[in-house]
């Protein structure tokens, strides 16, 4: 085993976003279009040309969607997919004793669905916070 490889890695925490980083794909978007069709589309080209924040389209992109939470959460679970390679990366840092979590709002099915440590945003705050008293 080489040095680099046998470095232990308990000081570190690793916080990783979910869409589009950790899978290979936006399941946001793949959500709204299986829910509302085209119609996400109107609020999401005015975002992208700078008209609007983020948050706006997603408030407006949400207000679409009629289908029940539980449904939701069926539509991304079946649409997560890994990242090439996130896997072993993830393998490697639990393995070298890094502490990781996903900080997302509200995707703990997706993440449970692929074996990855999750934590609501709200609670991934109140973490750092201890973490931040404890040093």
């Amino acid at each position: 085993m080489s040095a680099a490889a046998a470095t232990r890695l308990d000081h570190l925490l690793v916080a990783l976003d979910f869409d589009d980083t950790i899978t290979a794909q936006d399941c946001n978007d793949i959500l709204l279009q299986q829910t509302t069709g085209d119609a996400w589309l109107e609020s999401e080209a005015p975002m992208l040309r700078g008209e609007i924040s983020r948050t706006a389209a997603f408030r407006i992109q949400s207000g679409l969607i009629r289908v029940p939470r539980e449904r939701l959460l069926e539509i991304v679970v079946a649409a997560a997919t890994l990242r090439d390679g996130f896997a072993g990366f993830l393998e490697e840092l639990v393995s070298r004793g890094a502490r990781v979590v996903v900080v997302s709002g509200g995707l703990r099915g997706p993440c449970e669905k692929h074996g990855i440590p999750y934590r609501p945003f709200e609670s991934f705050i109140g973490m750092m916070a201890e973490l931040e008293r404890a040093t």
